[in-house]
């Protein structure tokens, strides 16, 4: 799961009068131009590894910062990083070639492998637990805790939907860990055994998975860490093997090479039919009003009035973040990873996109074009939202955080995590935070954005955006995010 939203860096397309849809340039050109384009990120301080395919062939492949800052080690094409949310799309891929088998139906409903199930969850189909659209909660225990999966049913069961299921969109880890406990009872295995010995080993990718590939007590050498020293297992799943708060729907440890031959081998028909890719890959449920992007089965299924159609997921787990992309019909493919919150995966993605259509796009450095005013948290509601999260994240009580979550966030910034990890979110920030001094804010009402100046006695800056919607005439979190 993702806590933090991506608010801070704005990437806005620079073109005039573009026209209906851009067109990639040739590998060659592409290899040429993507330097440039990462120019923005590398300033803003980008963490991680971007990889260009080119029909499945790495055409370009860049590394930024360190894969382990203690070392200076830089990441690889084969440094172990979390895929988080893309296990999502591993997930929905083992389900739509059941589907296609016909050993699962999307009709099929919770109470036809869950008895239990309790009346306002027996009718939840697994169409409407792949689609996002069961109103179940976005997580019932915190990624780390390692539940069973009793727990997990037991707490999935008695948590309260969030709206009638099949009526709206609500992103929930929760309901593709319930498809991970379907999967193991129609085929009789494991989560993960099932994934690697079916899917994944036969097409020869060897370093993708849970505890059964990754021993947390001897981990390898290639391994991305924190800023702060700790290492991508523990930011995973925390023990010696990750729970059911994560099993089907995040956490897996992988690399970006087992990312790309996932990739090649999915779409040369080695991994699922194509009967199963189409189930997989169709638009079902808009995500959100207005929304450009539908979700498939643990898939986005995005269409750009420049681009095109575009298959992608991304994933977040405190400071690493993952994404994948591919633009239909284009035969390019992007695959990221970063180890900071500063600049994310998905920024990173934004550049490379960048560099494949041949257009210029800007990440805005907020330190830099932000007009800042003098600190006065007490200016309106908004402000002092933005002042009470700050004095949380660098030190409040336990019950002052869960009152501030519970009421002055937007319910779908609540769902995004339990209870736990908003903590563990305000400690990072309060971490990141720690020695610095306020210098100076900025209200942004059109945004919905406060922007927090901190600086450091050796001159480093930190912004910290709060994002906020007004809800019945008072403002609520909507978002965070950091950027240097």
């Amino acid at each position: 799961m993702t806590i933090f939203s991506s608010l801070l860096l704005a990437a806005t397309l620079q073109a005039t009068e573009p026209p209906e849809r851009f067109e990639p340039g040739t590998p060659s050109e592409v290899a040429a131009r993507l330097p440039a384009a990462y120019e923005g990120i590398a300033e803003a301080g980008f963490s991680g590894i971007v990889v260009v395919t080119h029909d499945g062939e790495i055409i370009h492949e860049a590394a930024f910062g360190a894969a382990n800052h203690a070392t200076g080690e830089a990441f690889t094409t084969s440094t172990a990083i979390d895929m988080a949310s893309i296990v999502k799309t591993y997930t929905g891929m083992m389900a739509a070639q059941l589907i296609a088998d016909g050993r699962l139906s999307p009709d099929d409903t919770l109470a036809d492998f869950f008895p239990q199930a309790p009346d306002d969850k027996a009718a939840i189909t697994v169409h409407q637990l792949l689609t996002h659209s069961s109103g179940l909660p976005g997580a019932v225990a915190s990624d780390e805790e390692a539940i069973d999966t009793a727990a997990l049913l037991e707490r999935s069961f008695a948590a309260d939907l969030l709206f009638e299921p099949g009526t709206r969109y609500h992103y929930s880890n929760t309901a593709f860990s319930l498809v991970a406990a379907i999967i193991e009872q129609v085929t009789g295995a494991s989560y993960e055994d099932y994934l690697l010995d079916e899917y994944l080993h036969p097409a020869g990718i060897r370093h993708t998975g849970y505890g059964r590939v990754h021993d947390t007590g001897n981990p390898p050498s290639d391994l991305a860490w924190t800023m702060a020293g700790a290492p991508v297992f523990a930011s995973s799943w925390g023990g010696p093997d990750a729970g059911w708060a994560l099993v089907g729907n995040g956490g897996l440890v992988t690399t970006i090479d087992d990312l790309i031959a996932w990739r090649n081998a999915y779409n040369a028909g080695e991994l699922i039919s194509a009967e199963a890719r189409a189930i997989q890959q169709s638009p079902y449920v808009r995500e959100g009003d207005g929304a450009p992007s539908q979700y498939g089965y643990g898939v986005v299924v995005e269409d750009h009035p420049q681009f095109g159609r575009a298959f992608w997921h991304n994933g977040g787990s405190g400071p690493f973040s993952a994404h994948w992309r591919e633009y239909e019909g284009t035969g390019y493919a992007i695959f990221a990873a970063a180890n900071t919150l500063r600049v994310d995966a998905d920024t990173a993605m934004l550049a490379a996109t960048g560099g494949i259509f041949g257009v210029q796009i800007q990440i805005e450095n907020r330190a830099e074009t932000a007009d800042w005013d003098a600190v006065d948290f007490d200016r309106n509601a908004a402000t002092r939202l933005a002042g009470d999260f700050l004095d949380l994240a660098q030190g409040g009580t336990e019950a002052n955080r869960r009152a501030f979550v519970e009421n002055r966030m937007i319910q779908g910034l609540q769902d995004v995590a339990p209870m736990e990890g908003h903590f563990g979110m305000m400690d990072q920030i309060g971490e990141i935070a720690s020695g610095m001094t306020t210098t100076g804010m900025v209200e942004d009402s059109d945004d919905g954005m406060v922007l927090i100046r901190l600086e450091a006695e050796d001159g480093q800056v930190m912004i910290l955006e709060v994002g906020f919607e007004v809800v019945d005439g008072a403002p609520l979190m909507s978002g965070i995010g950091i950027t240097d």
